[in-house]
């Protein structure tokens, strides 16, 4: 059981709160969080990574070559295409 469920099961029970602060496990209690979140969203691929819509006025798709996230061709200022691209999180 991930620890955020520990938390939620003891303010509901009415128990006291045991939680480390270290540093190394607030890190560990981030990243089982953000991999719960991952795990349970929805597919996200046929969307753009800068505006989040799957379809605008310009039908034209880039693909980043470093992490291969999707956008509109319009939304990251229309690179040459034919050349290299890294999106704004990759530069």
């Amino acid at each position: 059981m991930l620890r955020s469920n520990k938390f939620a099961e003891c303010i509901l029970k009415g128990v006291p709160i045991n939680i480390l602060t270290t540093e190394e496990a607030v890190n560990q209690m981030r990243w089982d969080v953000a991999m719960k979140l991952l795990e349970e969203s929805d597919n996200l691929s046929n969307l753009c990574h800068y505006c989040g819509l799957d379809e605008n006025e310009d039908p034209n798709w880039i693909c980043c070559d470093n992490c291969g996230r999707w956008y509109h061709h319009e939304c990251v200022q229309r690179p040459p295409l034919h050349k290299n691209y890294l999106c704004p999180a990759c530069k």
